[in-house]
């Protein structure tokens, strides 16, 4: 892919569905096709516990959220990437508390479809995308990560699934000398 071409595909978006309002990306298209290892988000993986101390010497406890940067999908590839306005500050210090900072200015950008690993976007599949994206306008930050987790979280039971499949042809399911264990046996006259 071209930058010549990538910057024509992403005229399309803007064309079609706006650009972006303010901050580093202002002027841009609201949905741009990007690489999905450039597309990070702030994930929660705990709490951590913080001592501080009172003005009056009374030693208190936090608990802060302990958070990371993740890539939003782990396979390399092209992806339609939508931008977001930051959340409310009152959503973002339910989720992710005071430690990290509350990004006012630049918004996020979110993947929304992963193209087939190998695929490269085309100005047909383009067109077809911006049409179809009118109502990823209006998901919310928090709607958006719940999406992300909700697909990792298929693709690990996509996972599971596959290795307890191998398992199960691997393993043998009959014990000599014990009915049953996935065939049938004709019944015999002990078991009338």
């Amino acid at each position: 892919m071209t930058d010549k071409l990538l910057r024509k595909f992403n005229r399309i978006f803007h064309d079609r569905l706006g650009a972006v309002p303010y901050g580093k990306w202002a002027g841009q298209s609201l949905f741009r096709w990007m690489e999905s290892k450039d597309l990070m988000c702030l994930v929660r993986v705990g709490t951590e516990s913080k001592e501080s101390t009172t003005p009056g010497g009374l030693i208190v406890i936090e608990n802060e959220p302990k958070c990371e940067w993740q890539r939003q999908r782990d396979e390399d590839g092209w992806v339609l990437a939508g931008w977001y306005d930051s959340p409310p500050k009152q959503e973002w210090q339910g989720v992710y508390g005071t430690l990290h900072g509350f990004p006012e200015k630049d918004g996020y950008w979110f993947s929304i479809v992963p193209l087939v690993p190998g695929e490269v976007p085309t100005e047909h599949l383009t067109y077809r995308m911006a049409e179809q994206m009118g109502w990823q306008k209006k998901l919310s930050y928090t709607e958006h990560l719940r999406l992300i987790q909700e697909y990792r979280k298929h693709l690990m039971k996509k996972s599971e699934q596959r290795i307890s499949d191998i398992f199960d042809d691997a393993l043998v399911s009959h014990v000599p000398g014990v009915r049953g264990g996935g065939y049938s046996v004709p019944a015999t006259k002990f078991d009338r």
